[in-house]
């Protein structure tokens, strides 16, 4: 209680020295009308953009941040590629691991891309992640070509979103409100020679009152790989209704499935000989993803915004594999004249959750002053039954033959009160201060495994804990498009699921295991401008406090893993973005050119370590040192080509820095590789498009993960020269 009174008295105070300036405030709401959305065939003149101070009830001043329009982007959608969607964005380490780019996995600043799990991951501000605190893996992304633009907060999310170290992902996806007619329709057709079909389809439509969006998209083939076969839909409605002057309310519906052979890892050897090649073939994951909301907002003036978000998740992730490590064939017995049986996990997640804020503006016209005080409700409940006895054939078959061996019931309860303030000092200087009250819970029960027959039971495990996060910021602007910025926001990393019970064997969890703590410091320099010439310029440092990892020990002659926090990490460096355009008519032909660039150097140790002194000093897995993008965009008339260089340095895959892969692949160096993409597309008129390209022009052979479970083990191939075509209709 006295938490939550310091958080209530600190913005009772900053609330009071600011108020009385509302003397002088008056409405000022302006009336305005939506322009026709026009679309333009050269997108990289709107491609990057940063987010504005405030938007919404969302806090961006001071913060390191990317607002990308997809809409807009010339790179390859129909599979997702996001090392070309994100190539403006400095320091993105992606994961190409996944066949047609169905689920991608991203990070920055040394932390893991698993699945997105460092991010908050939101769509139109609602969680999708599996549970954000206790199992926060995102087994569903939205479709490239739904989104219309990805909102990328660096680490100072922390305080309006949660407490994670990566900060914030909010895809944006379309919702109808910037048509011509009140009616339209807008389809993509797309096949690549990684023998998959991409289907798009959406509907919007606009009235006075109301508006409304909904697509369809289908994909499926046999992948680029071997055994690597997908078959996907995603299904997506919403609609906004101005209820009266000041109400409005948006209810919204997600439906995805995914049916995906995992055609595993290889040794590193096999990799560089035919990357194509499988020794998997029997592995497949299936993912269900249900996710209802409703955003209700009240506007009273330009003064107040009120926004509630109500949403839940029904959701289930599914796999049957045969996984022992690379070493060990998945061949047919002998006596049994049958291949061996297949290990069986489910997993289905019930989550609700309500979150509300309300932002208040105050203070003269000429210098307002902004306060976001929100509220935030969540249970999760997760069952999983694992080490079920599966089938022996090869195709995706969840029967399962007896009992699960585990069947573990996992509970999360949250709730947070969060601020923060952005105070204009004078014209040029604003600062932002804020402040996050956050309480969790979480909970493990049922059965752990058999032992003679006679079932495990776990001891029921429950953790609680109640921390508060504060953080600030400021803006100087040298111009009105030109800022010098700053921001350091505490971090939080609650222990997940999978470290509430200890697995059977001789793994062993340290009971006084604590939630990871950090902070994030960003200082850079950018340019808001839109003229021909952009920037963002910054260095950053990342304190990752009682990091979360297994040791080896030994004890009464037995090796075992010990679970712990093995110590401390640092990440510092520096994220660049340069963006140069022109425009040029030449005999009557309009030229337009574009140049990007973007580099991150990311240094990233282990330090402080108390378990094992040796891993001092050692480089963080997962974790380049070097990352550039940098590209061109030249349009002529109506003919748009593109060609795009991508390098990613070397990294290790495990906490000793193993360099030389061991023999199942599991451990070692982590190559550098260089990539080359090219796009190409005319446009007929501004609706109907062709677009084509190539994707890793060179055929380079590479990886960018190594991994001792799904969907491996060993490293994970990346694709190899992809063709693709698509036909395209766009909405007017």
């Amino acid at each position: 209680m006295k938490k939550v009174a310091l958080v209530v008295l600190f913005n009772g105070l900053i609330f009071g020295l600011f108020a009385q300036q509302n003397r002088d405030f008056k409405d000022t709401t302006i009336q305005s009308s939506t322009l026709p959305n026009i679309s333009i065939l050269t997108t990289s003149y709107a491609v990057m953009k940063f987010m504005p101070e405030v938007s919404g009830t969302m806090i961006f001043a001071a913060k390191k941040n990317a607002l990308v329009n997809f809409a807009q982007s010339t790179g390859n959608k129909s599979s997702n590629n996001m090392r070309e969607l994100l190539a403006r964005v400095p320091g993105i380490h992606i994961w190409e691991s996944d066949a047609g780019g169905v689920q991608t996995g991203i990070a920055t600043r040394g932390l893991s891309p698993n699945r997105n799990w460092e991010f908050n991951v939101r769509q139109n501000g609602f969680d999708i992640a599996a549970d954000p605190y206790g199992y926060p893996e995102a087994y569903y992304n939205p479709p490239s070509l739904a989104i219309q633009e990805m909102e990328i907060t660096r680490g100072t999310a922390a305080l309006q979103y949660g407490p994670q170290f990566g900060g914030l992902i909010n895809y944006k996806l379309k919702k109808g409100d910037g048509l011509e007619n009140n009616f339209d329709y807008e389809f993509e057709q797309s096949y690549s020679t990684a023998n998959i079909f991409n289907s798009f389809t959406g509907l919007g439509f606009k009235g006075a009152k109301r508006n409304g969006y909904v697509f369809f998209n289908h994909k499926g083939g046999d992948g680029w790989r071997q055994n690597s076969k997908l078959k996907n839909n995603t299904l997506f409605a919403t609609a906004s209704f101005q209820l009266n002057q000041h109400w409005s309310i948006s209810p919204e519906w997600t439906y995805f499935n995914l049916i995906s052979q995992q055609p595993g890892g290889l040794k590193d050897e096999q990799l560089y000989h035919d990357s194509r090649q499988s020794v998997r073939s029997r592995n497949w994951m299936g993912v269900e993803w249900i996710v209802p909301g409703v955003s209700i907002s009240y506007q009273k003036d330009s003064a107040i915004l009120w926004e509630t978000k109500f949403a839940g998740n029904f959701s289930s992730r599914n796999s049957i594999f045969f996984n022992p490590a690379i070493t060990t064939a998945d061949t047919i017995n002998a006596n049994t004249n049958q291949f061996a049986n297949r290990n069986l996990q489910r997993d289905r997640y019930e989550n609700f959750e309500l979150e509300s804020r309300v932002k208040k503006e105050f203070g003269k016209i000429s210098r307002k002053h902004v306060m976001v005080l929100g509220i935030r409700l969540f249970s999760g409940n997760t069952n999983r039954l694992a080490d079920g006895k599966g089938s022996t054939g090869a195709d995706y078959d969840l029967t399962v033959l007896g009992n699960y061996n585990k069947s573990i019931a996992f509970k999360t309860a949250n709730f947070a009160l969060f601020s923060e303030n952005v105070i204009r000092l004078n014209d040029k200087l604003l600062v932002t201060i804020g402040s996050r009250l956050e309480s969790i819970e979480g909970k493990a029960s049922g059965r752990n495994g058999y032992t003679s027959g006679e079932p495990i039971m776990l001891t029921p495990q429950r953790k609680n804990r109640l921390f508060l996060l504060m953080g600030t910021g400021f803006e100087y602007h040298f111009t009105k498009t030109n800022e010098l910025y700053g921001s350091a926001t505490q971090c939080y990393r609650p222990v997940l699921f999978s470290h509430l019970l200890s697995p059977p064997g001789n793994d062993v969890i340290d009971p006084n295991l604590k939630d990871s703590r950090g902070y994030v410091i960003d200082l850079g320099w950018r340019s808001k401008s839109t003229n021909n010439f952009n920037y963002d310029f910054s260095v950053y440092y990342l304190r990752y406090a009682n990091k979360i990892g297994s040791i080896s020990q030994k004890k009464d002659s037995i090796d075992y893993r010990f679970l712990t926090n093995i110590g401390d990490s640092y990440s510092m460096g520096i994220e660049a973005y340069i963006e140069w355009k022109k425009r040029i008519t030449y005999h009557k032909k309009t030229i337009e050119l574009n140049w990007f660039s973007t580099y991150a150097f990311n240094h990233s140790r282990y330090v402080n370590n108390i378990e094992d002194p040796s891993l001092c000093g050692k480089w963080i897995e997962n974790a380049p040192r070097h990352i550039l993008r940098t590209g061109i965009q030249i349009m002529v008339n109506n003919l748009s080509f593109g060609y795009q260089f991508s390098y990613t340095d070397d990294c290790f895959s495990d906490a000793i820095n193993t360099v030389a892969p061991s023999a199942n692949a599991q451990l070692g160096i982590i190559p550098a590789y260089s990539l080359m993409d090219l796009n190409l597309a005319y446009s007929f008129n501004r609706q109907l498009v062709i677009r084509s390209g190539i994707n890793n022009v060179a055929d380079r052979k590479y990886f960018t993960r190594r991994t001792g479970g799904l969907p491996g083990p060993g490293a994970i191939p990346a694709d190899g020269r992809v063709f693709y075509f698509s036909i395209v209709k766009k909405l007017k």
